[in-house]
């Protein structure tokens, strides 16, 4: 698997010092260990990932490791911790203009919100899934049975009539509005 090649990468990156590749080794050292459930390794990860790429500057790496410390903190019930660090992974990627970035924020925060406002969370993924379209970006094999059960959730919740409704209002709105629209309210809630 992928997580043994990074397992043993990061060894022979700390031996030559290259923090950036430490870093960046990390970030997916946490990826793997979030899919693979191991919520305290993503922790432990991403927790080293996040001071090497605030030493080095890197916003892109720094908005991934502020990703899964959120997911992380969503899992623990931790709502207040995972929110901001949402907030800082979205406003991170929005501000490096990385789009790829921007929606994997934008669908990791629609997750988190979906048991607390699930047509808020639809809206965001029908704005991410928009944005997928038009920018030519896939969504991963990775976590996309996380993502099914999460649309499956909301369309539960909301009824077919309602989740078509929100999902339709973020396709309408886009990618960057969406994202102002989720920065606001949250500093708002902050």
């Amino acid at each position: 698997s992928a997580q043994k090649y990074f397992e043993a990468s990061l060894p022979l990156y700390r031996s030559i010092g290259s923090q950036h590749h430490i870093a960046w080794t990390l970030n997916s050292l946490a990826g793997a260990a979030w899919e693979l459930g191991d919520v305290a390794c993503t922790y432990s990860y991403a927790e080293e990932a996040l001071a090497l790429h605030r030493n080095s500057g890197d916003p892109i790496g720094l908005a991934f490791s502020h990703y899964y410390l959120a997911s992380v903190a969503s899992a623990k019930g931790e709502d207040t911790l995972a929110h901001r660090h949402f907030q800082e992974s979205l406003t991170l990627q929005q501000q490096a203009e990385n789009r790829q970035g921007m929606i994997v924020s934008l669908e990791g925060l629609a997750g988190f919100l979906q048991s607390k406002d699930a047509a808020r969370a639809v809206c965001f993924l029908g704005a991410a899934d928009h944005a997928r379209t038009v920018f030519g970006i896939p969504r991963p094999p990775l976590g996309l049975s996380r993502y099914q059960l999460e649309l499956a959730g909301a369309r539960e919740t909301l009824g077919e009539e309602n989740f078509a409704a929100a999902w339709t209002r973020g396709q309408a709105m886009g990618l960057e509005q969406t994202i102002t629209l989720a920065l606001e309210e949250a500093s708002k809630n902050s």
